[in-house]
C-alpha cells in the first residue's frame, strides 16, 4: 500500500540468479530500486534502476525495504567526519523501514560490525536473494485492481525520470571532453567503446569513478564482481587480479580501472600477476 517504495540492494544477489529475482519484485510493484554495488544487483540499463536518482527517492520515499545492506544507517543518513563529525537524516522522518537480511543470524555483542545501528520497523533474518520469490509471489497475490493502476501510473513516471537522467548523463560526460589530462567520463566512454562487442567483466574500479555504471550496459551478472564491503584501500588491484584468474578459463576480458594511492598498497599484486 505504500505510495512512494524504494528498494536498496546491497550485497544480495548471491548467485545469477539474484538479479532476475529482484527484477521481478521490482516489476511487480513497479518500485524503483537503488544498487549500491555491493554486488551485481539489478541490470543498470532496466528503467527501475534508479540509482542515480537515490537522494531524490530516499527524500520522499514512505518504505524502504533494505536486501542484505551492511550499513542501513548510512543509506538514511548523509554523514561527514572530516573536522566536525557530523549527520543528518536524509530521509523522511516517517518512512517505514524493513531489512531483509542474513547479517541478522550472526549478531555480535561488544564489537559492532553494522557502523551506527539504525532502529528498524521491520527485521526479517533470512537471506534475502531466497526470500524474493515468496515475497514476489505474496505481492501479486494480494495486488488489486486499483493498486495495479497505481503500479502503471508508478512505472510510467519511474520510466520518464529514468530516461530523463540518461539523458542528462550523456550530456554531462561531454563537459571538458577534450580537456587535457582526459577527463574521467571521457576515458570510460572511450573505454567502453573498444571493449563493448567483447564478452568483457569489470574487476575492478577505482573510488568515486561512476561513469562506468552510467554509461556501460551491465547486463549480465558477471559484469560487475561487487565490492569490498569493508571499504578497505588497496582492495581494488587483489580483487580485479584474483577475479580475472576466474575469468580466464572463460575467456571473458577482465577489465579494471586502477587509482594509483590504493595501488600503493598493494603493488606486490603486479608482480604475483
Amino acid at each position: 500500500k505504500a505510495q512512494n517504495p524504494v528498494i536498496v540492494a546491497d550485497r544480495m544477489a548471491r548467485t545469477p540468479q539474484g538479479r532476475d529475482r529482484l527484477v521481478e519484485l521490482a516489476e511487480a510493484l513497479q518500485c524503483p530500486v537503488i544498487d549500491t554495488g555491493g554486488r551485481s544487483n539489478f541490470p543498470n540499463r532496466h528503467y527501475l534502476c534508479q540509482t542515480g536518482r537515490s537522494a531524490a527517492l530516499l527524500a520522499q520515499a514512505d518504505l524502504i525495504v533494505g536486501l542484505e545492506l551492511n550499513d542501513f544507517y548510512g543509506t538514511l543518513h548523509a554523514f561527514s567526519d572530516r573536522i566536525v563529525r557530523r549527520s543528518r537524516r536524509i530521509s523522511r522522518a516517517d518512512a517505514h523501514t524493513i531489512s531483509i537480511t542474513a547479517r541478522q543470524l550472526s549478531p555480535r555483542a561488544n564489537y559492532q560490525d553494522f557502523q551506527r545501528y539504525q532502529d528498524i520497523d521491520l527485521v526479517i533474518a533470512a537471506d534475502a536473494e531466497q526470500t524474493l520469490p515468496s515475497l514476489t509471489d505474496q505481492v501479486k497475490r494480494l495486488v488489486d485492481a486499483d493498486r495495479r493502476s497505481v503500479f502503471e501510473a508508478r512505472g510510467k513516471s519511474l520510466q520518464a525520470a529514468y530516461h530523463s537522467m540518461v539523458e542528462q548523463w550523456k550530456s554531462d560526460a561531454t563537459i571538458g571532453w577534450d580537456a587535457s589530462p582526459i577527463t574521467i567520463a571521457r576515458l570510460c566512454a572511450e573505454l567502453y567503446d573498444q571493449i563493448r562487442n567483447d564478452d568483457w567483466s569489470m574487476v575492478g574500479n577505482g573510488n568515486r569513478v561512476v561513469w562506468p555504471r552510467r554509461l556501460w550496459n551491465f547486463d549480465r551478472h558477471y559484469r560487475w564482481i561487487g565490492s569490498s564491503g569493508g571499504s578497505g584501500i588497496g582492495y581494488n588491484a587483489p580483487a580485479s587480479l584474483g577475479a580475472a584468474l576466474a575469468n580466464r578459463k572463460y575467456g571473458r576480458l577482465s577489465v579494471a580501472i586502477q587509482g594509483d594511492g590504493d595501488l600503493m598498497f598493494c603493488p606486490g599484486t603486479l608482480w604475483t600477476a
